[in-house]
């Protein structure tokens, strides 16, 4: 039998033994977690009005209870500070570090932005260009400030869309 006191399988307790289903965002079958909780979300349960205990599984599939969870009085034994340590030491080896495939950064150059070019009165569509479909369709690609920039050639302010449009 393995157990660990950082994480466990729990069993549900009191109206909820034997429950399969959600409980929160855990599962459950047969009253038993599908999957091991850490200790922070075990501690949830009881908090939130569901009795739980902590058990081991045994090879053969036998359900040892370990303890009662409650919140905050959880056991942390020296032997669980240890295995708390250890994994940690574990994930920041420096072998298990440089496993992990990091691509090196490169330096690039911050490419030079290009100045929008000046509207001129030449760039403008002239007066035969200004349809409605024409205007509509800078509505749709630029909105309100693209016709602004249209009227503003042609001395024509509005403050909505459909104003423009009717008065260029």
């Amino acid at each position: 039998m393995n157990f660990s006191f950082i994480e466990f399988y729990v069993r549900m307790l009191g109206d909820m033994a034997g429950h399969t289903g959600a409980v929160g965002a855990y599962e459950f079958k047969d009253g038993v977690s599908v999957r091991k909780l850490f200790r922070n979300e075990a501690e949830l349960l009881p908090a939130i009005g569901f009795p739980v205990e902590a058990i081991a599984v045994g090879e053969d599939g036998e359900l040892t209870p370990i303890f009662e969870v409650i919140p905050g009085a959880v056991p942390m034994p020296d032997a669980a500070v240890e295995e708390v340590h250890a994994q940690y030491a574990k994930r920041r080896a420096p072998e298990a570090l440089s496993t992990k495939s990091v691509e090196p950064a490169t330096s690039t150059e911050p490419t030079a932005k290009t100045a929008p070019k000046p509207t001129t009165s030449e760039d403008a569509p002239t007066t035969e260009k200004l349809t409605r479909d024409y205007l509509e369709s800078v509505a749709d690609e630029k909105g309100l400030k693209g016709l602004r920039e249209i009227g503003k050639l042609h001395d024509v302010k509005g403050k909505s869309i459909p104003e423009l449009i009717e008065r260029l």
